[in-house]
């Protein structure tokens, strides 16, 4: 269904009952998840690292994990934050992550289609959730257009710059710019 390159040649590969980790000089699987049905917008490696997060989704119940992306072991799993990965940040001199999520964002392809950005600041090597932000609702884009309009896609922030942290601040840029402070928002 989707592949991803990552910064360290190893390619993720997601079809409709698993996900795998292939090394992408010699093809060789390295890991497979078994019956997880994952979204392209559901996986994110984690720049300068060697993580990778899973967003996974049955019904009610969501959590976001962190995977050693060489191993497929699990590093930290939290079910406090949930949705889509759509952006991320990370400071690796100050152990901060920041993740922007945004819950059921997927819909018919269409212009105007909006929801909430959720900025979460995260302890990188635990997972714990330092401080949290909500942004007010703002326009998301389609991954693609299919030619049946009525086809569900996923949607992306990618119409906007991605977070960055800069000076032990976090600058986001969903409404205008907004600076925080890096650890306790």
């Amino acid at each position: 269904r989707f592949y991803q390159p990552t910064e360290l040649g190893v390619l993720i590969v997601g079809t409709e009952k698993s996900l795998y980790a292939i090394d992408g000089s010699t093809g060789e699987e390295l890991w497979r998840r078994k019956n997880v049905d994952v979204d392209e917008t559901d996986v994110a490696p984690v720049p300068g690292t060697d993580l990778l997060l899973i967003s996974f989704e049955k019904g009610d119940k969501a959590r976001i994990e962190a995977t050693d992306l060489l191993s497929g072991n699990a590093i930290w799993r939290s079910d406090k934050i949930k949705g889509a990965v759509m952006q991320m940040a990370v400071d690796p001199s100050a152990n901060l992550l920041a993740v922007v999520l945004a819950k059921d964002a997927k819909s018919r392809a269409r212009d105007g289609f909006k929801r909430h950005p959720l900025v979460h600041v995260l302890d990188l090597a635990s997972g714990d959730e330092l401080w949290r932000y909500e942004v007010s609702e703002v326009e998301m884009m389609p991954t693609r257009w299919p030619d049946d309009s009525g086809k569900e896609v996923e949607y992306t922030f990618d119409n906007y710059y991605p977070p960055v942290f800069i000076d032990g601040r976090l600058y986001v840029f969903y409404e205008g710019v907004t600076s925080f402070e890096a650890r306790s928002g």
